[in-house]
């Protein structure tokens, strides 16, 4: 297989499909990957796919060898890129078709695209285990308690000092792009937080150390800028936004 990779001049936000080599065993696994939510654009990124702070597949199988022997484990032989989801997961539901990827060992995709699934590579406990979670589940509803523990789960993200710098590594790195900063900058235009919104984010920031470097950041970033209103708006801003606007905030 022939290394194909053709990059647009953007790639964030655009949906992909691609082929991913395991180079000890030359097995491949072929997917698709395309934005759940605008929350998540920045993940579809093929310039970073395969990256610590990139998208690495929602294998198990891939996962957990990528724990076991790293990123540095695979390497990516085809990546193509299609203008909506839909066509992506449309040419990769035929690739997987045309190989029989469940079916062939020189695969580690456990379905062709559809509901279908083999069990290539688990135990049989494994596979026990998991047909009979698909049975209970079935029909269920988390109960309230699983909720509040997935909920635990995600704070600890934001507390964990590891887990904030991975999140602020990813950032920094996709922000010193001008060009992705540009796209951000669009997506975001017009976009309103509700006031819940914005008070349940407060509070959850409450109480948060920040640290000397984000201070001396935070200030530097706040240097000339004035409040400004015109009686029914504010605006936070270094110069008068408009003719009749005062200093002052509301």
């Amino acid at each position: 297989m022939q290394l194909q990779i053709i990059y647009p001049t953007s790639t964030t936000g655009i949906p992909f499909f691609y082929i991913i080599e395991h180079l000890r065993t030359g097995i491949y696994y072929a997917g698709s990957r395309h934005a759940q939510s605008k929350d998540r654009i920045s993940k579809t990124d093929s310039s970073i796919f395969m990256t610590e702070y990139g998208y690495q597949t929602s294998s198990r199988i891939v996962n957990e060898i990528i724990n076991k022997e790293g990123l540095e484990a695979f390497r990516i032989r085809k990546i193509r890129h299609f203008e909506k989801p839909k066509e992506s997961r449309i040419y990769e539901e035929k690739f997987l078709i045309r190989v029989n990827a469940a079916h062939n060992p020189k695969f580690y995709n456990l379905t062709n695209g559809g509901k279908e699934r083999t069990f290539k590579g688990w135990t049989d406990i494994q596979k026990e285990n998991f047909l009979e979670a698909m049975v209970l589940r079935k029909g269920s509803k988390m109960s309230e308690e699983a909720k509040k523990k997935m909920s635990n789960s995600h704070k600890r993200r934001y507390t964990n000092l590891e887990e904030r710098l991975k999140t602020s590594n990813a950032s920094k790195l996709l922000w010193s792009n001008p060009q992705k900063r540009k796209e951000q900058s669009e997506r975001l235009k017009g976009k309103k937080r509700s006031a819940e919104y914005i008070d349940r984010l407060s509070k959850r920031m409450l109480g948060i150390p920040k640290s000397e470097e984000h201070r001396k950041n935070l200030s530097l970033a706040n240097i000339g800028r004035h409040w400004w209103n015109d009686g029914k708006s504010n605006k936070y801003t270094k110069e008068c936004p408009d003719h009749g606007w005062i200093r002052g905030r509301l």
